[in-house]
């Protein structure tokens, strides 16, 4: 039997069917078919609602990882940028001498006689980078040579981090300071 007489005889069967029902039973079940409909369209319009919320949230949702993703890629590159600089200034200062630079600004600032101690303590190695550290104690300055001071230490090309500053007032005369500095100076890992 083939698809078209399958249909046929369907079509048949519904034909003999409601021909032999009274026109009340005929409204009651249109009415029913009817109520059917409404209850399958009510559901289905539920559940397409249902699914296009979810969908606006995972679009919404997407969106704000795209931002985030965005902002995390814009404070890398800033952050890879640092590292480059950074990297930069410590590969320039492989073959610094802080002693010898610290004593010719010294003495370029007419302070050579003023610093009492420039000591070297340790070097500490990271994955990094070495830090030597050194302990400058300078006596008996003026604040615009404190001043001039702690800014060329701060303008160097070479990478310096000041661990610790103190400045106090000299115990004889008071218009003079006295300054006691940690200094870390920073060089590439391999370096001298």
């Amino acid at each position: 039997m083939s698809l078209q007489d399958s249909m046929d005889a369907l079509a048949d069967k519904v034909r003999t069917t409601w021909t032999a029902i009274t026109p009340r039973e005929r409204g009651a079940l249109a009415l029913m078919v009817l109520a059917v409909l409404v209850v399958v369209a009510y559901l289905a319009t539920g559940a397409m609602k249902k699914t296009v919320t979810q969908v606006s949230r995972n679009l919404a949702s997407a969106e704000q990882a795209q931002q985030n993703v965005e902002q995390l890629m814009q404070q890398y590159r800033v952050l890879a940028a640092s590292a480059e600089s950074l990297d930069a200034s410590l590969q320039a200062g492989r073959d610094f001498t802080p002693l010898t630079w610290l004593e010719s600004m010294g003495n370029e600032m007419g302070i050579s006689g003023n610093i009492r101690s420039m000591t070297e303590r340790s070097v500490e190695e990271t994955d990094y980078y070495k830090a030597q550290t050194i302990d400058i104690v300078v006596d008996d300055i003026n604040l615009r040579q404190a001043v001039d001071f702690l800014y060329r230490l701060q303008a160097t090309e070479q990478v310096i981090r000041m661990n610790e500053v103190r400045v106090k007032t000299d115990r004889k005369n008071r218009e003079m300071l006295d300054l006691r500095l940690e200094l870390g100076v920073l060089k590439p890992l391999g370096g001298s």
